[in-house]
C-alpha cells in the first residue's frame, strides 16, 4: 500500500554498457601485467658486476617474459568472452532488479519460528475454518484496509492517511496468522498434507504478505510466443523506466514488457491487496498451490518448459479460486464478482476483450507461421489502438504480452483447450485435493488430454 517513489535513470544502452564493462576489465588484466614486463625488462639491461656475456642475460629474461606472459594472459583468454543475450537482458534490467536475497532474508528472520510451528504442528483439519476470534482479526484488517485505499483515491491529508496506514499495519499480523491457519485447515481436510516419519506436515506452512508485488519483465523471441527469460524488478517503477528498460531489450532483436502481476510465490508469497476480498484470498491460495506443487513434479516443470509452466499456472489458478471461495465464506465475505461493465467502442456495438484478444492471438500465430515478423507488429500495434478505443487501456501488445498471459490457459490471450480440459479433469476428480494430487504428477497439456482420453474410452 505504499505509494510509489518514481526515480529516472539516464537513457543508456545496459546491454551495451555490460559488454563495453567486459572488455574494459579484460584490457585492464592485459595492461596491469603489461607495465609488470616493462619493469622486468628494464630491470634486465641494468649490468651487474659479474654477470655473465650480455646476450645471455637478454636471452634469459626474454624467455622468462615470455613464460611469464603465457602463465599471465592464459586465464584471461580462457575465461573471457562477450556477454551472451541473457545476460545483455540482465544489464539492461539491472538498475531497477528487484534484490530478492534481501527481501526473503528480512522477511524471513522474524518468521522462522512461526513457520516451524506451523510445519510441526499445522491446525487439525476437524478445526473450525474460521473461529470467530479469527473472523474478527480478519474482518478488520480488511475493513482497513478498504478505508486506506478509499483515502488514497480522494486524496486525503498525509496527516489523516498516516492514522489509517497505522491502523491497516497494526490489524495486519493477526489477520494474516488467521488467514494462514484457515488455508492449512482446507489443506488437510483435502489431504493435501505429507506424511512423514515425523508426522503429517503442510509443505510448505502457509506465509505471506500483503503488500505491491515486484515487477517483472517479460522477454520473448519475436518470431514466436514464448518467455524465454523474465526478470523481478522493483515495484517502484514509472511508466519512462519501464519503457527505457524495454527499449533496451528491443534493441538486441527481442521482444519485451514489463507488466505488474497479481501476486508472486516468493516464500513468504507477496500478494497485492487489490480487488475484492475474494479475489485477494484467491490470489493467497493461487501463490501457496505453487509452493506446493513445488515438491511435485508439475511444480518442476514450471521451470523446465513453456508448456509446464503454462499448466502449472492453470492448475494454481483454478485450485486458488476454489479455495479462495472457501475461505470468503468461511469469513463472510460475499463470494460473487462484481459485474463487470461491458465496453462499447464508438459505433455502440458491445466489445467482448476475450473473444477480440483471442482472435487476435490467432492472426498473429498465423503471420509469425508465415515468417512476417514486421507485418504481425504492425497488426498488433493496430489492435492495441483498437482495444484502447474500446475502453482498455493496453500500454503495449507484443509478442512478449501473449507469451505472459499465455502462460494463464484461461486467458483471452491464449488458443488452446487446456483450460477446459483442466476444469474437465476437476469436475471427474471426487474432490479438490484429489484433482491436484492427480496433477501434480503431470508435466505437460499432454498428460492431461491422455488422462481424459483414458477416462472416456470404455
Amino acid at each position: 500500500m505504499a505509494e510509489c517513489l518514481h526515480t529516472a535513470s539516464p537513457a543508456v544502452n545496459w546491454g551495451l554498457a555490460g559488454e563495453l564493462a567486459g572488455i574494459i576489465s579484460f584490457d585492464a588484466y592485459i595492461l596491469r601485467y603489461f607495465w609488470i614486463l616493462v619493469i622486468m625488462e628494464g630491470r634486465s639491461h641494468q649490468p651487474h658486476q659479474g654477470s655473465p656475456p650480455v646476450w645471455r642475460g637478454r636471452l634469459l629474461a626474454r624467455a622468462l617474459r615470455g613464460v611469464c606472459l603465457a602463465v599471465l594472459l592464459l586465464p584471461a583468454l580462457v575465461t573471457y568472452r562477450p556477454l551472451d543475450q541473457a545476460a545483455r537482458v540482465q544489464a539492461a534490467a539491472a538498475p531497477y532488479a528487484f534484490d530478492l536475497v534481501s527481501w526473503e532474508v528480512a522477511q524471513l528472520a522474524d518468521r522462522w519460528p512461526e513457520l516451524i510451528d506451523q510445519l510441526r504442528a499445522p491446525p487439525p483439519p476437524e478445526r473450525d475454518v474460521a473461529p470467530p476470534e479469527a473472523v474478527a482479526a480478519v474482518r478488520t484488517h480488511f475493513a482497513a484496509g478498504e478505508r486506506l485505499r478509499a483515502a488514497l483515491a480522494r486524496g486525503v491529508p498525509q496527516s489523516e492517511l498516516a492514522a489509517l496506514r497505522a491502523a491497516w499495519q497494526d490489524s495486519r499480523e493477526p489477520a494474516l496468522t488467521a488467514l494462514a491457519d484457515s488455508l492449512a485447515v482446507l489443506a488437510g481436510r483435502e489431504g493435501l498434507l505429507t506424511s512423514t516419519p515425523f508426522g503429517s506436515l503442510l509443505l510448505p506452512p502457509a506465509s505471506f504478505v500483503l503488500h505491491e508485488p515486484p515487477h517483472v519483465l517479460v522477454v520473448s523471441p519475436r518470431d514466436r510466443i514464448e518467455v524465454i527469460q523474465s526478470v523481478l524488478l522493483r515495484p517502484e517503477m514509472s511508466r519512462e523506466d519501464m519503457e527505457q528498460v524495454e527499449a533496451a531489450v528491443e534493441a538486441l532483436n527481442l521482444s519485451a514488457l514489463v507488466v505488474q502481476i497479481g501476486g508472486i510465490a516468493t516464500y513468504p508469497a507477496i500478494v497485492p491487496f487489490q480487488g475484492t476480498p475474494q479475489e485477494i484470498l484467491s490470489a493467497i491460495a493461487h501463490e501457496w498451490v505453487h509452493g506446493w506443487l513445488l515438491f511435485h513434479p508439475l511444480g518442476r516443470a514450471w521451470f523446465t518448459s513453456y508448456e509446464g509452466r503454462t499448466l502449472n499456472e492453470t492448475v494454481a489458478d483454478l485450485v486458488g479460486r476454489e479455495l479462495g471461495k472457501q475461505l470468503a465464506l468461511a469469513y463472510a465475505f460475499p463470494t460473487d464478482p462484481p459485474p463487470a461493465p461491458a465496453a462499447k467502442p464508438a459505433t455502440g456495438e458491445a466489445f467482448d476483450f476475450r473473444r477480440e484478444m483471442r482472435a487476435t492471438r490467432e492472426r498473429l500465430d498465423a503471420l509469425l507461421a508465415a515468417g512476417a515478423v514486421e507485418e504481425a507488429e504492425r497488426y498488433l500495434e493496430t489492435r492495441r489502438q483498437e482495444f484502447v478505443a474500446a475502453g482498455y487501456p493496453l500500454r503495449k501488445l507484443n509478442q512478449a504480452y501473449f507469451a505472459f498471459h499465455g502462460s494463464y490457459a484461461d486467458s483471452g490471450a491464449v488458443v488452446s483447450p487446456l483450460a477446459d480440459e483442466v476444469r474437465a479433469l476437476r469436475q471427474r476428480s471426487g474432490s479438490l485435493g484429489a484433482f491436484l494430487q492427480r496433477v501434480a504428477a503431470m508435466t505437460s497439456p499432454a498428460e492431461v488430454a491422455a488422462a481424459l482420453q483414458a477416462r472416456a474410452t470404455p
